[in-house]
């Protein structure tokens, strides 16, 4: 990967194909690897071969972020997979 001071400062991508188009392609695809190592070894939800009867998988999306310095450069890039809880029912589990 690039080093972060290469990188370049633009619009933080809305989505996943905006991530893997723009300039910082390398930085977005190692911080999503990341995450997902990150999830895995967390063990935060298990990949089900057949969803139960009657039960539905919550949508997910990346959300992608940039930290920046006070003088306004990149100092860090941010992947996170979050799942689309206005999708949910107040109580209940899908």
């Amino acid at each position: 990967m690039p080093n972060i001071s290469e990188a370049v400062d633009e619009a933080d991508p809305k989505t996943w194909k905006q991530a893997m188009t723009g300039k910082n392609k390398a930085y977005w695809l190692k911080t999503a690897y990341d995450e997902m190592t990150s999830i895995a070894q967390m063990a935060v939800f298990e990949i089900l071969p057949n969803m139960p009867v009657g039960r539905k998988a919550l949508p997910a999306k990346w959300v992608f972020s940039t930290k920046k310095s006070k003088d306004g450069k990149i100092v860090k890039f941010k992947a996170r997979w979050v799942a689309r809880s206005t999708l949910m029912l107040l109580g209940q589990i899908m």
